[in-house]
């Protein structure tokens, strides 16, 4: 007597059995699992050899200590946090100061609630460009000065070197790329013809 093969169980939504962390959905994707700082997180992919590769990719970068999760850090979020965590240990009290008042007075308003892992070396660096020409706080016309700039270039790369390591939220820092661009001033005759 012939017997039927067995019929793959399905769970309660439709979806198909884990076969070593990867199954079909019931919608006909693939969602492969893994689990990351006690964290389960799924992958999608529209084939199974390709939500495979992607598993594997992502546990040999967990192997390696390469691997940086999701996150919903906001960017100014994080760079607050940074500068509280480095007056504790590394900042001078005027220093961090100087860096929660460039945080509130410029990187806020530009960048809002956008998520650390958004943020980008274009659009840093259009920021930067904006402030060298129109960024003063107090109203006047005109850039911030050079020595600004480059403090707020300093405390940006300081703060996203500690995001990537040891903080693991990024791979790579943004900011490292960045080049400051300044408008000199005008020359001003010293002497007149008169």
């Amino acid at each position: 007597r012939l017997k039927a093969a067995p019929r793959e169980k399905k769970d309660r939504y439709g979806h198909g059995p884990f076969r070593d962390n990867v199954r079909q959905r019931r919608e006909g994707f693939y969602e492969a699992r893994y689990y990351f700082d006690r964290h389960r997180v799924s992958i999608y992919a529209p084939t199974e050899g390709e939500a495979r590769k992607k598993l594997r990719a992502i546990l040999v970068a967990i192997d390696n200590g390469t691997y940086v999760g999701r996150n919903r850090e906001t960017f100014c979020g994080f760079l607050v946090n940074w500068v509280e965590h480095a007056s504790k240990t590394s900042l001078r009290p005027n220093t961090a100061k100087k860096y929660r008042s460039y945080i509130i007075g410029h990187f806020l308003p530009c960048f809002g609630e956008k998520k650390l892992q958004e943020i980008n070396t274009i659009m840093l660096q259009d920021f930067f460009d904006l402030k060298a020409c129109s960024g003063r706080l107090d109203g006047k016309e005109g850039g911030l000065s050079h020595k600004t700039l480059v403090d707020m270039r300093n405390m940006l790369n300081k703060a996203l070197n500690y995001a990537v390591n040891p903080g693991r939220l990024l791979a790579s820092n943004p900011a490292r790329e960045i080049e400051l661009k300044f408008h000199r001033a005008q020359a001003v005759p010293l002497f007149t013809d008169e």
